[in-house]
């Protein structure tokens, strides 16, 4: 329900030829949830943009999507791809809280982004080198020292390893394996397969070639059950 909301959100953006870019946990509102229609709400509208922006970089680093990373600008493919980190936050959180708080997007495992950083700065580098190791390469940065500086580094980190203080030998940077790995790796009763592969139809690194909102919404797994 809460993906089919915020796809229908998306599809008025797109549209328009205007972009969220800031789909993130924190921006999707959820209330009566108690009840038989609980209310989805996309939020916080202050850095809707029209498509292409490459100004600077913009989405939060944790949903930020491949191509804003290599700085081809952002699109509205670039919104399918934070609603596919979303997606994937939020499956994490139910399979490890017991909680009926809805509210609370983010639990204390997240695949993406920074959480797990063992180096001091080399942020943008860290998610490079995160989306590397759960999707696949991300493809070059634009000629721009800075970036393709930061790419260098991500591949390092990406291959990398280091002497864990309190294990006999060297351990990875970046120690994930592929995201269909470590969603199916999770403890408990098996996740959806349905599930699974509405997330890998999301997180595609080529953004000519993700879907759109519309084409998202056609999943069969977003009407796999009648809410």
């Amino acid at each position: 329900m809460i993906a089919r909301s915020v796809l229908e959100a998306l599809n008025i953006f797109a549209s328009a030829n205007a972009m969220h870019t800031d789909i993130n946990p924190n921006n999707i509102f959820l209330s009566n949830i108690d009840s038989a229609s609980p209310v989805v709400k996309l939020g916080d509208l202050g850095n809707l943009m029209r498509e292409g922006f490459n100004k600077y970089r913009i989405q939060p680093i944790g949903c930020r999507a491949p191509e804003v990373w290599r700085g081809l600008g952002c699109w509205p493919s670039s919104d399918i791809w934070s609603l596919g980190v979303t997606v994937c936050s939020r499956t994490l959180y139910l399979r490890t809280q017991l909680t009926d708080q809805l509210a609370h997007w983010l639990g204390h495992k997240t695949i993406f982004g920074i959480s797990d950083k063992v180096v001091e700065d080399l942020t943008e580098s860290w998610c490079i080198a995160r989306i590397d190791r759960l999707i696949g390469p991300l493809g070059p940065p634009v000629q721009t020292p800075e970036y393709e500086s930061e790419f260098c580094m991500a591949g390092e980190l990406s291959m990398g390893t280091y002497i864990h203080p309190e294990i006999d030998g060297p351990v990875p940077y970046i120690d994930v394996s592929t995201l269909c790995q470590e969603l199916e790796s999770l403890s408990g009763p098996k996740v959806d397969p349905g599930l699974l592969d509405f997330i890998d139809s999301l997180l595609i690194v080529d953004h000519t070639k993700r879907p759109t909102a519309a084409e998202a919404l056609k999943h069969p797994y977003l009407h796999s059950t009648e809410v």
